[in-house]
């Protein structure tokens, strides 16, 4: 009988487990963006790779709720149980806001952009127009300038 393995949580991308052996791909149903999912009671999913992780250690979904299931391989269809680890929260995982290494603003540049934004809606300009030049200035979409001015996103901004 095999011995159960402690379960892993990983708090920085140094301590990550070693790859071992080869990845085992998902064969069945993919979410949007590549992943595996795995159908589970009342019509409700998952990813493949957080399936996997509770099978292997014997875990209910509420055991891990809050954290991400990641693989070292990198790889979204992978459901290899050596492959797979606990890193954190999905904040950890992707930041938000200037903690995201792909965010292309920072907190003044929010700040900016809805203060422009404010202020020529006082003044009865045409916001459209506004807007463009905002999304032009500083390299975002509209649905990015609409989120941060309705302030869905960078909410810790002021």
């Amino acid at each position: 009988m095999e011995e159960t393995e402690e379960i892993r949580e990983v708090e920085d991308p140094i301590s990550r487990p070693v790859l071992e052996g080869s990845c085992i791909l998902w064969t069945g149903a993919l979410f949007a963006d590549g992943r595996g999912c795995k159908y589970v009671a009342k019509g409700k999913s998952m990813t493949a790779s957080r399936w996997a992780y509770m099978e292997r250690h014997g875990l209910e979904e509420e055991d891990i709720r809050g954290k991400v299931v990641s693989a070292v391989c990198f790889n979204k269809r992978c459901v290899n149980p050596k492959h797979l680890y606990l890193n954190g929260s999905p904040e950890w995982r992707f930041g938000s806001g200037s903690t995201n290494p792909n965010s292309k603003l920072t907190a003044n540049d929010v700040s900016d952009i809805r203060r422009d934004y404010r202020k020529a809606q006082g003044q009865g300009v045409n916001n459209t127009g506004n807007a463009n030049e905002l999304m032009e200035k500083y390299g975002i979409s509209r649905t990015h300038l609409s989120k941060i001015t309705r302030r869905e996103t960078w909410k810790h901004v002021v």
